[in-house]
């Protein structure tokens, strides 16, 4: 099966039993189930219970850093893949900073849209 069109309107109407049917909690846990089989999938393992992903997040010190932190470290991943597939030439944070909208003329939420039209995009 393709991948599902990058429509707001299509994708709203494929997800509509995970709207009205799963809570938020559920959402995450279903993300975390659908990132561990494709992860799972790719290195050729079988796929972790919840408790081992537990175990290893724990033993990792994932559970123990705050959001911005962890945040922050995806950011610094995705800046290195960036320079990686020579999407950007430097891995320098400060050049980062510079290009960000100042004085904040996009709210989050309007960012967290864009942030989603994008990662539809990438799939």
């Amino acid at each position: 099966m393709a991948a599902l069109p990058c429509t707001v309107t299509t994708l709203l109407d494929a997800s509509k039993v995970l709207i009205g049917g799963f809570t938020d909690h559920e959402l995450l846990a279903a993300e975390v189930r659908l990132r561990e089989q494709l992860d799972a999938k790719a290195d050729g393992r079988a796929t972790r219970t919840f408790g081992q992903l537990l175990a290893a997040a724990q033993l990792g010190g994932w559970i123990t850093i705050a959001q911005h932190v962890r945040d922050a470290i995806e950011v610094r991943q995705l800046l290195q893949t960036a320079v990686d597939n020579a999407a950007r030439s430097s891995s320098d944070v400060t050049v980062l900073k510079a290009e960000l909208p100042l004085s904040d003329p996009i709210g989050g939420g309007d960012l967290r849209g864009i942030l989603a039209m994008l990662k539809c995009a990438a799939r």
